[in-house]
């Protein structure tokens, strides 16, 4: 794959189609489809609460089990001791692939959550109740004081932590990154540049630019299985010198790398624009 250059157009970061192979499944799979979709949000509904009210040791072994039933695989490039000796008290930052993260970062070890409202309503009913179950410890980020906030805390105690967060701030296709946010990088803790791949079945695209965040959700519950690999890179400090974008810009330099994209500085706002200049008909 050519990696598309850093000044590539935002486009070339959003997904227009659904189907990269122009069709989607056959139509003999839709049936199952459908009814995949329908037992896995049951059981995020029936399940997810029974694993909330278990210990959190019993709950933590019991999630990866419900993750493979909701058709969610995960590969990670590192050994768990591995992980945990490398991401203990830092800052692990991931590109952005889909509504479904959250449950590919839920059961790494010692893990931290932030949580934005990227997902839609459907997605965070679907993926929060059994990110809940899972062990992970959770915070609601729903803006930039929220996030001081919750660090100021965990500055007291980050050893046994390892702080998850997606500094681009929406979802890009994998094609090249948006421009990571200064503020989830800059707080004086190491950073784990970690880079996330998402693969999907039938040539589905995650996060169609036109499509309702429901329908991502849904399609993704329809497919067989999809497969997060997340690869963890070395360590990263900034340098005494280093200004704040300048870091943060380094990190997803450090990602786009390990995943032959581009490191773009499109922000979600110019993500925004074009999907309402798309809406109405303009190019």
């Amino acid at each position: 794959m050519t990696r598309p250059p850093s000044e590539a157009p935002v486009s070339h970061l959003c997904d227009l189609e659904t189907w990269r192979t122009g069709t989607g499944p056959p139509l003999w799979y839709w049936p199952l489809g459908i009814a995949l979709a329908a037992s896995r949000l049951a059981l995020a509904i029936l399940v997810a609460p029974l694993a909330m009210a278990l210990p959190p040791s019993v709950s933590s072994r019991l999630f990866p089990l419900i993750r493979r039933a909701m058709g969610v695989r995960v590969i990670v490039n590192l050994p768990r001791e591995e992980v945990v000796h490398l991401t203990d008290g830092c800052v692990v930052a991931l590109n952005h692939v889909s509504v479904f993260d959250l449950l590919a970062v839920c059961g790494q070890p010692q893990a931290c959550i932030a949580i934005g409202q990227d997902g839609g309503a459907l997605g965070r009913a679907t993926a929060m109740p059994l990110a809940r179950g899972s062990g992970a410890q959770l915070w609601r980020v729903a803006d930039r004081k929220t996030l001081a906030r919750h660090i100021a805390a965990w500055r007291k105690h980050p050893s046994g932590t390892s702080l998850y967060v997606s500094p681009e701030e929406t979802i890009g296709n994998q094609q090249g990154l948006f421009q990571f946010q200064p503020s989830f990088l800059a707080r004086g803790f190491p950073v784990v540049p970690t880079a996330l791949r998402l693969t999907t079945p039938f040539g589905l695209n995650a996060d169609p630019l036109l499509s309702s965040k429901p329908a991502n959700v849904l399609r993704l519950l329809a497919m067989p299985a999809v497969t997060f690999k997340l690869d963890y890179l070395p360590r990263l400090a900034r340098a005494p010198d280093e200004s704040k974008t300048a870091f943060a810009k380094r990190v997803q330099q450090a990602i786009a790398d390990r995943l032959g994209a581009a490191a773009t500085d499109w922000r979600p706002q110019d993500k925004h624009a074009l999907r309402a200049r798309l809406r109405r008909g303009e190019t």
